[in-house]
């Protein structure tokens, strides 16, 4: 199970946010560079050009750090993903939207979602998640004028997507090297969901 983003310590004051996102900052570049398994909290604050106590006093370790950035990088995602939803012309076109921005950020975040096991690409809580429901539940009655069943539609294919992004990024790079294979599984995800949300 993913660390709890309980365990990152609520920021008091506007240097303090600062000095957070200087934390994740060098914690998101070590991460970027494959340096992150080395590295120690130490090296992480003096990357950030920040002492242990300041680390410390924002989260509970660096597992806390790593929950935290990419809870970060999740939301960044997920307000692309809602604006590329919103200029989709098709129920397909959407699909492949979604599939291929999906895999692009799994593969970006491949030694975060490795290391901390995340379930989901398109939000940290629940709450974040059924927000992003309900505004493709909308897309796709207002736009394609489908008539989806329940919310748990766009839920699985929202689910459907993710997992397989993070799944292709974290255990098959190989398999998703080329950009010729990568276009395989945007086509080959987007064609399963469109036939699933299709069907209703």
């Amino acid at each position: 199970m993913p660390p709890s983003l309980a365990r990152v310590k609520p920021v008091q004051q506007k240097r303090s946010e600062e000095m957070r996102d200087r934390l994740l900052e060098a914690l998101g570049s070590a991460v970027d560079a494959g340096e992150i398994e080395a590295m120690s909290v130490h090296d992480i604050a003096a990357r950030a050009g920040a002492s242990v106590g300041a680390f410390y006093g924002r989260f509970a370790d660096k597992d806390a750090a790593l929950a935290a950035l990419l809870a970060r990088r999740r939301a960044d995602f997920v307000a692309e993903f809602l604006e590329k939803s919103r200029a989709a012309a098709s129920l397909d076109g959407w699909a492949r939207m979604a599939s291929a921005l999906a895999l692009e950020h799994a593969r970006r975040n491949r030694a975060l979602l490795a290391r901390l096991e995340a379930t989901s690409l398109f939000a940290e809580g629940r709450i974040a998640e059924v927000a992003v429901i309900d505004r493709l539940a909308a897309l796709f009655r207002d736009r394609f004028g489908m008539k989806l069943s329940a919310p748990t539609d766009v839920a699985f294919a929202l689910a459907f997507i993710g997992a397989m992004a993070r799944d292709a990024a974290v255990h098959s790079e190989g398999l998703i090297a080329s950009s010729r294979t990568r276009d395989w599984f945007v086509e080959q995800t987007a064609r399963a969901v469109t036939a699933y949300l299709a069907r209703r």
